[in-house]
Parts: C-alpha cells; sequence; structure tokens
C-alpha cells in the first residue's frame, strides 16, 4: 500500500501551515497538513506533514520531489514512516 503521508523536511522557519497546505492543495485534497513547532518557543522545527486523502495524489508528489520548493527554500519530500513503525523493528547492540 502506498502512504496517503508526506514527511517535509527543511522547512524554511517562515513556512506555516497555511502555505504547505495552499501549496500541496494543488495536487490533490489534503486530509492533514502541519508545521511542526517547538512547545515551548512556538518556532518553526524546520519539518513538518502532509497527508492526502489518495495514495496517488501522494505519488505524483513524490514524483515532483526535486521540485518543491517554499518560503524560497527547497523542501524535502518522503513518505511518511508510521511512528508504530519506527518503535518496533530490531534492535541495535550486543548479540
Amino acid at each position: 500500500a502506498h502512504p496517503t503521508k508526506i514527511f517535509l523536511g527543511g522547512l524554511s522557519a517562515e513556512v506555516t501551515d497555511d502555505e504547505i497546505r495552499q501549496y500541496f492543495s494543488a495536487y490533490g485534497t489534503l486530509t492533514d497538513s502541519v508545521v511542526m513547532k517547538d512547545r515551548d518557543t512556538g518556532r518553526s522545527r524546520g519539518f513538518g506533514f502532509v497527508q492526502f486523502d489518495s495514495p496517488e495524489v501522494a505519488r505524483r508528489v513524490m514524483q515532483d520531489k526535486d521540485q518543491h520548493v517554499l518560503g524560497g527554500k527547497w523542501v524535502e519530500c518522503k513518505p511518511a514512516v508510521p511512528e508504530d513503525a519506527m518503535k518496533g523493528g530490531k534492535k541495535g547492540g550486543a548479540v
């Protein structure tokens, strides 16, 4: 199954939720969009997420991944990894 959620990395500190919503809604229907902010300062942490209603739309965004520029800065787009998938998996360390 192709993911519908995309990680956005390298966001300029000035980029807002509204800007990523406007930009990525050109591809299709967004179900969620957020710029992650520091809990204490409220400033952007430089990354965020967008989620679409269809894997096909997310796939089109990924096809254009070299072309996404917001706030004058290239934005890295990657399929988002669900948190539960990150917690599982192999643990490093001695055998």
